[in-house]
């Protein structure tokens, strides 16, 4: 399991707690050129919930963020905007109403970027 893993599981396990009028999808599949949604919260019922998202979580190890530190966080940044306007575009989610995406980038354990576009 790698970083970006683990992060996924421990933000699962909280928003599966916290998120009770909510479907929480982790890796959810669409037919796009990217893998996998990191997270979809979808609502369970039309008016328990005010707003739906999907995130998309960007890992950089250590070593290289001080390496190379605003490059590749650029970098990260720029490929999850093209993952979630691709995501955006799915059938599944282009018609919803007060619909977020948000970008969570984590250094080691730190989130250094979070961004709602």
């Amino acid at each position: 399991m790698n970083q970006e893993e683990k992060i996924n599981e421990i933000l699962e396990s909280i928003l599966n707690d916290e998120l009770q009028d909510v479907v929480f999808t982790r890796e959810f599949s669409l037919d796009t050129r990217f893998d996998a949604i990191d997270i979809a919260l979808l609502k369970k019922e039309i008016d328990a919930v005010k707003y739906e998202a999907l995130i998309e979580l960007k890992y950089i190890k250590k070593s290289d963020y001080q390496k190379n530190k605003s490059k590749i966080l650029s970098e990260k940044i720029n490929a999850a905007k093209k993952q979630l306007d691709v995501y955006g575009e799915a059938e599944e989610f282009k018609n919803k109403i007060n619909f977020k995406k948000w970008i969570i980038v984590f250094v080691g354990a730190e989130a250094v970027h979070l961004e709602e576009i």
